[in-house]
């Protein structure tokens, strides 16, 4: 539970940071009529809890913390939730699950085309094994890479990118957690942080 905790508040962070974004399209329509700033829509998608990520808990904890922050969180369990009309009612895809199967030319297209059309993705932890068992390289390539294997322990990343704006004034933080390794590392990343010692 606890190595879970630190990446969330990190999650909730950013989801604030970008808030005034998403607001601010709202804020005036192009005939300068004043327009009431509305509520970000998230879509998170989960599944059952599998390997001690537990969705549904996660779920809870981050809509308790950012419904008071003018932003809804729907949740859905599997992907039947990708479709274009449905991603339609949303800003943002968060995915933190355990799904390894999708239906490319429908949901996969689907979840693409979102994130095309300026759909905010947040792909956090165990989201980089999702869709392993379809052949979406597509899905791989925005996200960056695609899960090998882990291991344990206490760390703290090192801070290798100081310069980028998102990382301005940001310290970081020394917690438990698993270890991540990846493989198919895209081309085109920006590398904020490292773990010592981290295969790339």
């Amino acid at each position: 539970m606890r190595s879970l905790f630190f990446p969330f508040v990190l999650l909730a962070l950013c989801v604030l940071l970008s808030a005034p974004s998403f607001i601010s399209r709202g804020a005036e329509d192009p005939a300068g009529i004043d327009l009431q700033p509305r509520r970000i829509e998230v879509l998170f998608l989960g599944s059952k809890n599998l390997f001690n990520h537990d969705p549904p808990t996660r779920f809870r904890v981050l809509r308790k913390a950012l419904g008071p922050k003018a932003i809804n969180i729907t949740y859905a369990d599997n992907v039947n939730a990708l479709t274009e009309e449905n991603l339609a009612k949303f800003d943002v895809l968060l995915i933190f699950a355990n799904l390894y199967k999708i239906d490319v030319k429908t949901q996969g297209q689907a979840l693409l085309n979102f994130a095309r059309n300026g759909g905010g993705c947040v792909f956090l932890h165990c989201a980089a094994a999702c869709f392993r068992d379809s052949k979406f390289d597509e899905y791989v390539d925005l996200l960056g890479a695609q899960f090998k294997s882990h291991g344990k322990g206490v760390f703290r990343a090192r801070i290798v990118n100081e310069d980028h704006p998102v990382m301005k004034g940001w310290k970081g933080f020394e917690c438990w957690d698993e270890t991540y390794e990846h493989k198919r590392h895209g081309k085109n990343r920006i590398i904020l942080q490292k773990r010592e010692e981290e295969p790339w």
